[in-house]
């Protein structure tokens, strides 16, 4: 479970850093796209810190869930690519409540709330694919290789 814990902090700290400026060129290029700037049309885009922080934890939360439910494959090595997927569809199921209760989904358009929460899940997915799970079978290694 430490490995676990490190991981995902590793993950969501990364996260937390990249996740600002990666969301704001998503927003300009998609103005770009738009054409808002040359057409002088009215552009109004959110990013609600707060939002940003329940997506964060319950990104968080639920790779914890899901990496503690989902059973190793052999002994040490961890499911990543399940335990990933797990954990982003639970988020995503967490995160459209909170939205949802919050009146969040009332406010902003689909695709307002698309250019301002893809980004997190695209940056938080890449972050925790990066990361190397568990270092258990190094640790296993260095162990026999002691002893002998």
């Amino acid at each position: 479970m430490k490995h676990i814990l490190q991981h995902a902090l590793k993950a969501m700290f990364t996260t937390s850093i990249l996740v600002l400026p990666v969301t704001l060129s998503v927003m300009f290029l998609y103005m770009k796209l738009m054409d808002v700037m040359q057409q002088q049309w009215s552009f109004d885009m959110q990013l609600n810190y707060l939002d940003l922080a329940v997506l964060l934890s319950s990104l968080f939360f639920a790779f914890l869930l899901s990496a503690k439910n989902i059973p190793k494959s052999n002994g040490n090595d961890y499911r990543k690519n399940t335990i990933i997927c797990t954990a982003t569809l639970l988020s995503a199921l967490v995160f459209s409540i909170y939205l949802f209760l919050s009146g969040n989904f009332r406010r902003q358009g689909f695709d307002e709330l698309m250019i301002s929460y893809a980004p997190t899940y695209l940056v938080s997915v890449l972050c925790m694919k990066y990361y190397k799970l568990s270092a258990e079978n190094e640790c296993t290694f260095r162990f026999l290789q002691k002893k002998a």
